[in-house]
């Protein structure tokens, strides 16, 4: 009998759809959605400073 095999953490995530249920003005330029530190935090529900720490993390 074949081992099943298992989806790894990003398989997992690509085959799930998130709603937030959070009323978030956007700005839209060119087909990209911009939102603010601030907007990003409250679509999350955390602090921004949470926020900022993640994005620190990716962008350096």
């Amino acid at each position: 009998m074949a081992a099943k095999k298992r989806k790894s953490a990003n398989e997992k995530q690509q085959d799930q759809i998130i709603l937030y249920k959070n009323k978030v003005e956007v700005q839209l330029k060119a087909d990209t959605v911009w939102l603010s530190l601030n907007q990003i935090a409250k679509l999350f529900g955390r602090d921004k400073s949470v926020v900022f720490r993640h994005l620190n993390n990716i962008f350096n």
